[in-house]
C-alpha cells in the first residue's frame, strides 16, 4: 500500500521535493494542499491530487508543512486538526523549533528540514533533524525525501538555523555575486548580456565542479593555484580583502541567524 505525502503548500520547495520524488518513481501517493488555484493546476497536471484549504484533510498520517514560516500560528489549529494521531510532521519552515511545533500539534512527532532550492535540478542539500518524540525512523524517512533532491545532513535540532544560514540561503548568495560579476561584465568590460552570461556561468560552474572533484583540496589551496604573485587575479583578491570579505559573509550569516530566532519567537 502507497504512503500518501500530504504537502502544506505548494510553492517552490515543495515542487522541488516533488520533482525529486518523481524522478526517483517514489512509491508515494502525493496530495497538495495550497490556495492558490494557479499552483494548484500546476500540481494537477503533473498528475497530483490537490486540495485548495486544510479543513478537507482528515487523518493525515504524513504531512509536509511547506508555507512561509510567518503562517504557521494562524495555520496550526487547522493542521493539528488534519493530523491522524501520532502522525509524522516534516517541517521545512525557517526559524520554527521542534518545540513550538510539538506544542501547537499535541502528538506529532517532528522532524525540521531545511533544504535549498538547487533541489529543483537534483542538486540539493538538505539537513535534517529530529524533534523530541522523532524516531528513527522518522528520520530516515524524512531524509529519503530529500535524498531523491540531492544530499542530505543529518544533524541536531540546535544545528537547523544554522543550516538555513548556510546552505538554506546560500544558493541567493552565489546568485547575488553573479549578479555582480554579470553586472561589471557588461557594464565595465563591455560584453553583450548573452556573452556575459556564458562566461558568468560557466566559470561558476566549472568552479564548483572543479571544487568538487578535488575533496581533498581545500577552497584556499585550489584559489592559490589561480593566484599568481603579482598577477591580475591577485589585484582583483586584494580588493575583497580590503573590504573584508571573510567578516562581510559572517555578519550576513549572522544576520540570518537573527531572524530565524526572530521567526521562532514570533507568536
Amino acid at each position: 500500500m502507497k504512503q500518501t505525502l500530504h504537502f502544506i503548500g505548494g510553492g517552490n520547495m515543495a515542487s522541488a521535493i516533488i520533482g525529486g520524488l518523481e524522478r526517483s518513481d517514489s512509491a508515494h501517493d502525493i496530495v497538495v494542499v495550497d490556495p492558490n488555484a494557479e499552483v494548484r493546476s500546476k500540481h494537477q497536471a503533473r498528475g497530483h491530487q490537490t486540495l485548495s484549504s486544510l479543513s478537507q484533510v482528515r487523518g493525515a498520517t504524513v504531512l509536509i508543512l511547506a508555507f512561509k514560516p510567518q503562517h504557521f500560528v494562524d495555520a496550526a489549529e487547522e493542521v493539528a486538526a488534519a493530523l491522524a494521531d501520532n502522525a509524522l510532521v516534516i517541517s521545512i519552515l525557517v526559524g520554527t523549533s521542534a518545540a513550538k511545533i510539538e506544542g501547537k500539534l499535541p502528538g506529532a512527532r517532528v522532524v525540521r528540514a531545511m533544504p535549498n532550492t538547487p533541489m529543483m535540478v537534483g542538486q540539493g542539500m538538505t539537513g535534517v533533524a529530529p524533534g523530541a518524540a522523532a524516531t528513527p525512523e522518522d528520520v530516515a524517512l524524512a531524509a529519503s525525501l530529500f535524498e531523491a533532491s540531492g544530499r542530505v545532513l543529518r544533524i541536531r535540532e540546535e544545528q537547523i538555523d544554522d543550516i538555513a544560514a548556510v546552505s538554506g540561503s546560500g544558493p541567493a548568495y552565489v546568485f547575488r555575486f553573479v549578479e555582480a560579476l554579470l553586472h561589471a561584465a557588461t557594464h565595465q568590460c563591455g560584453f553583450s548580456p548573452d556573452d556575459a552570461r556564458l562566461l558568468v556561468s560557466e566559470t561558476v560552474q566549472g568552479a564548483v565542479a572543479y571544487l568538487a572533484a578535488q575533496p581533498g583540496y581545500p577552497a584556499a589551496q585550489l584559489r592559490e593555484q589561480v593566484t599568481s604573485k603579482g598577477g591580475t587575479t591577485q589585484a582583483a583578491l586584494g580588493v575583497f580583502e580590503e573590504a573584508d570579505l571573510n567578516g562581510l559573509v559572517s555578519r550576513a550569516l549572522a544576520a540570518a541567524q537573527s531572524r530565524a530566532e526572530e521567526l521562532n519567537n514570533h507568536g
